[in-house]
């Protein structure tokens, strides 16, 4: 039942009364992990590799230097976006995606060649 709007008229209005509004706010408009009808993606599991978990890399999408190390942009195999993070090359374990990320981005900062020396800090 809506009531008048105003008290001196007899006629509803089409103004959603207040139990509509409360019964539409109690409705989740995205769903989230307070929503128990929406089972929660799980991420995947690890794989164990000499007793050390090791999560598959789907792409890598960046390369950097920060303090001379070489690091990677990695986009998780299983993760969203959001979980994307910056790990040093030596924690990468497939030479075939850093060889397939410089073959597409021969312009990012690379793995040095062993016979070329690192920054000098003297000169």
């Amino acid at each position: 039942y809506q009531p008048p709007l105003m008290p001196w008229t007899v006629t509803s209005s089409d103004v959603p009364s207040v139990e509509h509004w409360m019964q539409r706010s109690e409705e989740p408009v995205v769903p989230g992990p307070l929503n128990e009808a929406l089972p929660a993606d799980t991420p995947p599991d690890p794989t164990v590799v000499d007793g050390t978990p090791v999560y598959a890399v789907r792409q890598l999408l960046d390369s950097r230097r920060r303090g001379g190390v070489l690091q990677y942009l990695v986009d998780w195999d299983g993760f969203g976006p959001e979980e994307w993070s910056w790990v040093p090359a030596a924690d990468v374990l497939d030479p075939a995606l850093i060889e397939d990320f410089h073959r597409r981005h021969p312009l990012r900062p690379a793995p040095r060649p062993r016979d070329r020396p690192g920054r000098s800090l003297s000169n």
